[in-house]
């Protein structure tokens, strides 16, 4: 992984202490610092300074850098799902073009790309694009064409066109050989990784990956580097070599900043199909994460408002076989002492209700048996519980 010290990928500068934090603070913009955070996952201060630079900019009337203050916010609102905020760029950025302070240049174009995007509306955010793409050519402005070109590709990886979006892709080579900055150059890589994936080139999508994942190593971005590993567990995935896939949505998850949410339930839905694929060799799984058991001939059963039974089916199937005894399960499940006069009847009502929810069939029970000293799990079966990570 990486070292602890941590590079900022523009400047190279190394945070080694609060002291030297504070130098950069006093010598930088709100623009970089906010950068500098997005970079290292601290993301509520990174907006914190986005929302600064972007008023700043407003205010002296730098129109350009305000909509790179503005793209950063979207991208950082689209990950942590947060509708309203992007919506609330959206309209800010719409008032100022009807107050025709802010003009249509190639940068509010591919802005106003991105908002379409972000709703799903992927036919409207090709069109901005190409409209900025149009504009940056007439204004001679390789940066602006070179995100134009980007988003174009992007929005044909969202229409499932992976043969354009490829031939756009390739159009960027140019561009990255006299362009500074690395930001654009990962998101790419990542980008081509997964349109290499839905081509089922996955030796290729992997070798991307890995040069873009060395990149990392010295232009360190926590954003780009969780992208990295959830698409390698994409790949992995595809190719069905699940242990791999495994390891990297784990590696993803576990550097994954808390604020990005999208991507976090990208993962954990994938990870949910490997468990499901597994779920496979056995009778029953309970996975105590999702609040879910699985049943072979029964399927996925939600046991999210059925704590009690959740814990009581949990408790029998980590030792199947083990006989637990009336005041054994008193204690477990209710932590209580036992009482005959207070808890055979809930013992008795509760192992029918579990029953009832997991049995195929209930006048054939072959999970949950009665002993004349308690209940037990048929230890004959396969019976997996899946602990929270």
């Amino acid at each position: 992984m990486f070292d602890p010290q941590v590079r900022f990928c523009k400047k190279y500068i190394i945070i080694l202490g609060g002291e030297l934090l504070e130098q950069y603070k006093n010598n930088h913009s709100a623009y970089d610092l906010a950068t500098l955070y997005r970079a290292l996952g601290k993301i509520d201060l990174s907006i914190q300074y986005y929302e600064q630079a972007r008023e700043e900019f407003k205010q002296s009337k730098d129109f350009s850098k305000y909509l790179k203050c503005q793209n950063a916010l979207l991208r950082i609102h689209s990950e942590g799902q947060n509708s309203e905020a992007v919506n609330l760029v959206k309209e800010e950025i719409q008032d100022l073009v009807l107050k025709d302070v802010l003009k249509l240049t190639a940068e509010a174009y591919y802005t106003l790309g991105i908002c379409s995007n972000n709703k799903g509306n992927i036919d409207l955010g090709l069109s901005y694009f190409e409209k900025s793409l149009d504009l940056a050519f007439k204004e001679n402005n390789s940066e602006a064409m070179a995100y134009a070109i980007f988003g174009v590709a992007v929005s044909y990886y969202g229409k499932q066109d992976y043969l354009k979006a490829e031939e756009e892709i390739y159009k960027l080579k140019v561009f990255f050989e006299v362009m500074p900055g690395d930001q654009l150059i990962h998101a790419t890589s990542i980008l081509h990784g997964l349109i290499l994936i839905e081509k089922t080139r996955y030796t290729e999508a992997l070798e991307k990956l890995w040069k873009t994942y060395e990149s990392l190593k010295k232009d360190y971005d926590i954003c780009s580097f969780v992208n990295v590993l959830y698409v390698m567990g994409k790949a992995y995935l595809r190719m069905e070599k699940m242990d791999e896939a495994k390891l990297y949505f784990g590696l993803a998850l576990k550097s994954n900043p808390k604020y990005f949410v999208k991507t976090k339930n990208d993962i954990e839905k994938l990870l949910n199909q490997i468990v499901d694929e597994d779920s496979e060799d056995y009778d029953m799984v309970v996975d105590m994460k999702s609040h879910v058991v699985r049943e072979k001939a029964r399927g996925e059963i939600d046991f999210r408002n059925q704590f009690i039974l959740l814990d009581l089916i949990q408790l029998l199937a980590k030792e199947p076989g083990r006989i637990y005894s009336k005041e054994d399960l008193v204690k477990h499940i209710w932590n209580q002492d036992y009482n005959p006069t207070v808890h055979d009847n809930k013992v008795y009502v509760t192992i029918k209700r579990l029953r009832k929810l997991v049995e195929p069939n209930l006048e054939k029970p072959q999970y949950i048996y009665r002993s004349k000293n308690g209940y037990f799990i048929n230890q004959n079966l396969k019976i997996k519980v899946n602990h929270p990570s």
